[in-house]
C-alpha cells in the first residue's frame, strides 16, 4: 500500500524548494448589506509555494491560449479547489485567475493541483 501522506510531504518540499512564495487567494460571499442591496465580498489570503510554468507553442489550442500559465502547488492547508470562479493567485505584481484545476489525488488525498491561469477571467 502507498503512503500518500507521504508523497504529499515531498511534493510540497518540492515545490517549497524550486518554485516561489506565491499568494492563493479566495472569495467567498460575506454578509448582505441592505443599504446597498448587494452582499460584502470576504477575501481569504493563503501564502504558498508554487511552481509556474510557460506553455509550449505545441499546447496552445482550444483550451490553452498563449499567455496562459500553469501553476503547480501543493494542497499544505488550503480548502478543496473545486471552482474557479472564487479564485486568483498573485505572483509578485501579477494577479493570475484560473482556468481549469486539475488535483492529483491518488487514494482520495490531494497531492497537488495543476492550475492552468491567464491574465483575465474567462
Amino acid at each position: 500500500m502507498f503512503d500518500y501522506d507521504r508523497i504529499q510531504k515531498i511534493a510540497e518540499a518540492k515545490l517549497t524548494n524550486f518554485g516561489s512564495a506565491i499568494t492563493l487567494r479566495t472569495t467567498s460571499r460575506g454578509a448582505y448589506n441592505a443599504t446597498l442591496d448587494s452582499y460584502a465580498e470576504v477575501a481569504t489570503d493563503y501564502s504558498i509555494y508554487g511552481l509556474k510554468r510557460s506553455y509550449k507553442n505545441r499546447e496552445y489550442g482550444d483550451l490553452i491560449k498563449v499567455g496562459d500559465v500553469e501553476y503547480m502547488i501543493s494542497d499544505n492547508a488550503l480548502p478543496a479547489l473545486l471552482e474557479t470562479s472564487n479564485i486568483s493567485i498573485i505572483d509578485g505584481n501579477s494577479t493570475w485567475y484560473p482556468v481549469r484545476i486539475e488535483p492529483l489525488c491518488p487514494g482520495g488525498i490531494t497531492i497537488f493541483y495543476k492550475i492552468q491561469a491567464a491574465r483575465e477571467r474567462r
